[in-house]
């Protein structure tokens, strides 16, 4: 602290003597603020995203739904089969153990189809909604940073960064995942000028990795 008002920030010299000077906090706040807005999702995408979500979460659901009504119906099919091969065996159409053989191959394949129905019925999709609204808070934090407490800017500093060095006045920072991820897809969206339409370069950049495969 200088004069009561003015913060600096330098080296500890936790692993010796460090020629660095010091910095004004000023000065760190405005580099972090500035790398910060990376993660900041414009508008656009962020509307264009809450579209698809609904738009895929409905796909998933019909699609689950198709599923195991497939598997149902097959289920069904194969126990209409094996009354089909006891009525045989009770007349003499078929011998025992042609009988078990074939109900045995029966039984298998009904256990086979359970375990989908159970595990169709069971399955879980990405949390979609609560990955959007961590972008939309990432994105409002880190455009507020300068205006933040000194308590919360650390907090979200902590929160996205897996490393910071400041060296001859030059801030480097490495995000963790997933804002690696998510400044990437901004930096790419940013420098391309497709609309975010349909299976362009630019939509698929965002979606899913399950949503872009056929």
């Amino acid at each position: 602290m200088k004069k009561g008002r003015y913060v600096y920030y330098h080296c500890t010299g936790y692993r010796g003597r460090c020629s660095e000077p010091y910095t004004r906090e000023e000065t760190l706040k405005k580099r972090f603020a500035g790398r910060l807005r990376d993660l900041v999702i414009p508008s656009e995408v962020i509307a264009w995203l809450q579209e698809e979500l609904v738009t895929s979460d409905l796909r998933d659901q019909v699609g689950r739904d198709q599923a195991l009504r497939r598997y149902e119906g097959e289920l069904n099919r194969l126990g209409a089969r094996l009354d089909t091969l006891y009525e045989d065996r009770l007349d003499g159409r078929i011998d025992a153990s042609t009988y078990d053989q074939k109900a045995r191959e029966v039984r298998e394949r009904q256990q086979r189809v359970r375990t989908k129905i159970t595990e169709c019925q069971s399955a879980t999709f990405p949390p979609s909604m609560q990955a959007l609204d961590l972008m939309v808070l990432t994105s409002k934090a880190a455009d507020l940073f300068q205006e933040q407490a000194a308590s919360e800017q650390r907090r979200l500093l902590r929160l996205v960064l897996e490393k910071a060095t400041w060296q001859a006045g030059e801030l480097r920072m490495c995000f963790r995942d997933p804002f690696e991820h998510l400044r990437l897809s901004n930096s790419v969206t940013l420098t391309n000028d497709g609309p975010l339409v349909g299976d362009s370069p630019v939509s698929g950049i965002w979606r899913r990795e399950r949503d872009s495969n056929p």
